[in-house]
């Protein structure tokens, strides 16, 4: 099988696999709005970090988190859940960040469940590449807090492919926590 046709069968992999999880309950393949007002850090290597980390509202607010990604290894897909509690907050939108566009075209899925309390994210680059590795964005993601109490943002079943379709392990996530008062 050519590079390109491997390509094409991982796209269609996530895509398949995100669309009958959706649908069925199941998930085949596995566990992302710029915003200027986000406090810019430097992410560990190989780590997956929410920022800002742990922050204050006050409730009816809107407030904008980053999913945020350092990796020395060729990242071609991505996979996760971002779960928060929804009698907290709510998820007006969520939108694809720059860490695979650096790389060319993508092919984003983003599913949003308040009544869950869940953000799903698939995404992946199209066409020829290796992938890409270093520091970016994976999603922006404005709540708007409805309720006093706190919630943590936690990445789960997160999954990161090469080009080969391989799992790419030994990456870190730190979680965050939000307080509405």
């Amino acid at each position: 099988m050519n590079n390109l046709n491997l390509k094409i069968v991982i796209v269609l992999t996530f895509v398949i696999g995100f669309v009958i999880g959706n649908y069925c309950g199941v998930s085949l393949v596995g566990r992302m709005i710029s915003d200027s007002n986000i406090e810019q850090f430097t992410v560990p290597e190989n780590s997956i970090v929410i920022s800002p980390q742990q922050m204050t509202v006050g409730k009816g607010n809107n407030f904008v988190v980053q999913i945020d990604i350092n990796t020395n290894k060729l990242v071609y897909a991505v996979q996760f859940e971002l779960i928060f509690n929804p009698n907290v907050l709510y998820a007006v939108s969520a939108n694809e960040g720059d860490f695979l566009k650096k790389e060319g075209n993508t092919y984003p899925v983003i599913k949003i469940d308040n009544d869950a309390g869940k953000i799903e994210f698939v995404a992946t680059i199209l066409g020829q590449s290796e992938g890409f590795k270093g520091q970016g964005t994976l999603v922006s993601i404005e709540f708007r807090s409805v309720n006093k109490g706190s919630s943590s943002l936690q990445v789960k079943n997160i999954i990161l492919r090469d080009s080969a379709a391989r799992t790419i392990a030994g990456i870190s996530i730190n979680d965050a926590e939000v307080t509405v008062v």
